[in-house]
């Protein structure tokens, strides 16, 4: 092992730098639950405003995981080409463009559109940051920094919930609870795109 070309990552000092990127990876993690769960969250409201039933509100779903699938595909020669430094700030970005614009929603057509680009999104953030965290990450650490990833994502979902409820026990069955819901998604991805544009320092092409 000690001749591996990787030992010199497996084998380097647990720094301040591995818990900045785990913190700042998992944040990406949080968004990306968060935006997932806000959907669900909107349920009560959505369907009532647009007229559609549960079927339908399902489809839209559905339409969030294949762009995500879509995303996941595409963006690995995308990461490839421009380095994964600048991928993690734009994909970050889309997501909270779409975000905002799901939130502007006038149309079940317009709410599809919208989700699905940011599951496109969400589907070149996943698997760069898994991928990126599993290589700087000391093999002695690699558990407990992964354990810090999932622990964030798993925070993303619940918050989403609780921001849900709060909204709903406020504004009720409106459209104030779906639109500020689905906006508050654009929060934490815009503040993971400025976390990384300054925080996280890659050498070149990666």
């Amino acid at each position: 092992m000690a001749n591996s070309k990787f030992s010199v990552l497996d084998d380097a000092k647990y720094s301040s730098f591995m818990k900045l990127l785990a913190v700042i990876v998992g944040f990406g993690a949080f968004t990306d639950l968060y935006n997932t769960a806000t959907f669900s969250g909107s349920a009560f409201s959505i369907e009532p405003y647009f007229g559609i039933n549960n079927t339908t509100f399902g489809t839209i779903g559905l339409v969030f995981f294949i762009g995500a699938f879509v995303g996941a595909v595409i963006w690995g020669p995308i990461v490839d080409r421009i380095g994964r430094r600048l991928s993690f700030t734009i994909d970050l970005s889309i997501m909270a463009v779409f975000a905002l614009l799901s939130a502007f929603s006038t149309s079940v057509p317009e709410l599809i559109v919208f989700r699905f680009l940011m599951g496109v999104g969400l589907g070149g953030d996943f698997p760069a940051a898994l991928s990126l965290l599993a290589e700087y990450s000391p093999s002695k650490v690699r558990g407990r920094l992964m354990t810090i990833f999932w622990i964030l994502f798993g925070l993303g979902g619940m918050t989403a919930s609780l921001v849900a409820y709060f909204l709903f026990q406020h504004y009720g069955v409106s459209q104030l609870q779906w639109r500020i819901l689905l906006a508050s998604g654009a929060v934490p991805a815009v503040i993971g795109a400025v976390m990384r544009i300054t925080s996280l320092s890659l050498p070149d092409g990666l």
